[in-house]
């Protein structure tokens, strides 16, 4: 019985140095794991354009905006995006997306960037001529910020649209337009 107790302690005395350096091990995995993630991304400064308080004009608002180190066209085109539909830091611009829209894939062919985007950018969107002019100028003036792109095609889950709402041709690759920005 005494030999037993013995034997106990003994191996609970191994057991545990053993056990917490595993503990340690995991600790420093994770710190390793967690400085990679932050090390793989970088911050840039980029131009998006929102509409201003009455939603008539395009005002450009720079922002930091997080990407992968190095990153591609399409990482810099995805990242914009979903800022732009995540909406201005600055209170005294409009948003020019519908919050509810999601963006399904973005595709960089030469110096067009296609962008698909779920359908609650049609069934979400305010509806009228300006907001559609201000949510297409907003995308094609952000995007095209970035020095390989110089179109930009628009996709409602996967397919061309003649328009967004109705107003504006979307149907064909839409360059840059200069017409709504506030100088």
């Amino acid at each position: 019985m005494k030999d037993h107790r013995i034997h106990l302690i003994i191996v609970i005395l191994v057991l545990i140095p053993s056990l917490s350096l595993t503990g340690c091990d995991h600790a420093k995995n994770l710190e390793k794991e967690h400085l990679n993630q932050s090390t793989n991304y970088s911050s840039r400064v980029v131009v998006l354009y929102f509409g201003n308080e009455s939603s008539l004009y395009l005002v450009p608002e720079k922002r930091h905006i997080r990407v992968p180190t190095n990153p591609s066209t399409k990482d810099m085109a995805t990242a914009i995006i979903e800022n732009l539909i995540a909406g201005p830091s600055n209170p005294a611009l409009s948003p020019t997306f519908p919050p509810e829209t999601k963006l399904r894939e973005v595709q960089i062919s030469r110096d067009l960037a296609i962008v698909d985007f779920s359908q609650e950018l049609t069934s979400r969107h305010e509806g009228s001529i300006t907001a559609e002019a201000m949510t297409i100028g907003s995308l094609v003036n952000s995007l095209t910020e970035l020095e390989a792109i110089q179109e930009v095609q628009i996709l409602i889950e996967g397919q061309r649209v003649d328009s967004l709402l109705g107003y504006w041709d979307t149907s064909r690759p839409i360059q840059r337009n200069e017409f709504l920005l506030n100088n």
